[in-house]
């Protein structure tokens, strides 16, 4: 279950129609353990950052196996 979630995130914009989205998530939430069925409950606090720009200027997919 979901008891409190919030978010907020900021978007810049880049080069050549990419952008940047820079946030943080805040969330209660609350598991049931597979092995007790206890309710477990968490607290997340993490921030993020990504960045998307257009599928032609995405590096390459690597290939199977390779080291990346």
């Amino acid at each position: 279950g979901v008891n409190g979630l919030a978010a907020e995130a900021t978007f810049k914009p880049g080069t050549r129609g990419s952008f940047t989205v820079d946030g943080r998530v805040i969330a209660d939430i609350v598991q049931t353990c597979v092995v007790s069925l206890v309710p477990v409950e968490q607290h997340i606090d993490e921030t993020f950052s990504v960045r998307f720009v257009r599928p032609q200027d995405a590096p390459p997919e690597p290939r199977p196996g390779a080291e990346v």
